[in-house]
């Protein structure tokens, strides 16, 4: 299969500081003379390749190249060196609700952003309920968007350009805006998206979301790649970079581990999982929370549990913590558990993410019968006899 979206030694350079604006720059030779000006590169080097229905997620600290990238991907610049191949059409979510007039109402919005976005009037018409549905805007359809909330803009937002006809899909940050429902939405929209054959880029802080999200992960710093690979061992690598203050802009650790461990490497379906972490913050981290995700080998999560809210970290105290994954329904094959501490709602504030190999033991099952195993119970009556009163 070719790949849909192809950089090969990608460099973005862009000129810092004032430009000389008389009729003396406009000369021969003048020209384009800048005073106080110096080179960037944004990005540096930059190669990869992404399959049809494949998704990268991009990290790093602010100023690394992600958003360059995207930019790249979605024509909005052109590479100053290399060459980037993009066979299909784009859809990018950028900055939710862009361009939304805030006089007119959200139906007129919908109608507008539409049109900018390429969507014809015929295939609209097609999508529009599926659209206003999805945003859950209720009866505020008719009123001007300047009356609506952020949360409000951005389910509109993403309404109308999850609804595109793409085979690239380029997100910079939007699914950290809106609610956990609107956020679920989110997820399981691109899910769909991508079961369609569309390929996706991602660029977030939220680094919670790579392993649900992508199959491969890119740290970038600098303009450069410093990881890549699977998203575990890239948030592993971000971790430790970040604690060894290597990162452009990032500082060091709020936490270490001392110790980590497993109850076991291999359980029957419906088993639990216990890990075992002894955390030493270095400073009071008020927001911050534990995290345990299971994922399999492809990286697509079964299940994602954090401590917010069960545990304090205000206080820069060494403590255990214990998290136990009750009666876990998966199917018999390996899985991953990958533990971590997040400072915030955003960065890792560890020395690194933690990864566990876990079995869970039997014989192979049917596909068709999923990814998990849920206790179901059966009973049968005779003709309309029902146990249920309706």
């Amino acid at each position: 299969m070719s790949a849909i979206v192809r950089f090969t030694g990608v460099g973005k350079r862009y000129r810092r500081g004032r430009e000389r604006i008389n009729l003396r720059s406009a000369l021969p030779g003048r020209l384009g003379t800048m005073r106080g000006g110096n080179d960037h590169w944004a990005l540096r080097d930059l190669s990869f390749e992404l399959q049809p229905g494949g998704s990268i997620g991009f990290v790093g600290p602010n100023g690394a190249g992600k958003s360059t990238t995207l930019k790249l991907v979605a024509g909005v610049t052109s590479p100053s060196l290399g060459t980037v191949e993009v066979l299909g059409r784009t859809a990018s979510l950028i900055e939710l609700g862009a361009g939304f007039h805030p006089d007119m109402t959200g139906r007129e919005n919908v109608y507008f952003s539409a049109a900018v976005l390429g969507m014809s009037p015929a295939v609209l018409g097609q999508r529009f309920d599926q659209i206003v549905d999805f945003a859950d805007i209720g009866p505020y359809l008719d009123s001007p968007v300047k009356r609506y909330s952020s949360g409000m803009l951005a389910r509109l937002g993403f309404a109308v350009a999850s609804h595109l006809d793409a085979e690239v899909l380029v997100l910079d940050e939007v699914l950290a805006v809106g609610d956990a429902s609107f956020q679920r939405r989110c997820h399981q929209r691109i899910g769909e998206l991508r079961a369609e054959g569309a390929a996706l880029l991602y660029v977030t802080h939220a680094l919670w979301t790579l392993p649900m999200l992508c199959d491969q992960g890119v740290l970038l710093s600098g303009g450069q790649v410093h990881a890549s690979g699977p998203p575990g061992e890239v948030l592993a690598a971000y971790a430790r970079m970040q604690a060894e203050g290597v990162l452009d802009g990032v500082a060091g650790a709020a936490g270490v581990f001392r110790r980590v461990r497993s109850s076991s490497t291999a359980i029957q379906p419906g088993g639990w999982f216990e890990v075992e972490v002894e955390l030493e913050p270095t400073g009071p981290s008020p927001d911050g929370h534990m995290i345990v995700i299971v994922t399999d080998p492809q990286h697509k999560v079964f299940a994602a549990v954090s401590s917010s809210g069960s545990v304090s970290f205000a206080e820069p105290v060494r403590r255990t913590v214990r998290c136990r994954l009750e009666a876990l329904p998966l199917q018999p094959g390996p899985y991953q558990v990958h533990v971590g501490f997040l400072a915030d709602r955003h960065l890792p504030a560890v020395d690194e993410m933690r990864t566990f190999e876990l079995e869970v033991q039997g014989d192979p099952v049917d596909p068709s019968y999923g990814a998990v195993r849920v206790p179901a119970a059966w009973t049968a009556g005779r003709g309309e006899d029902s146990a249920w009163q309706l």
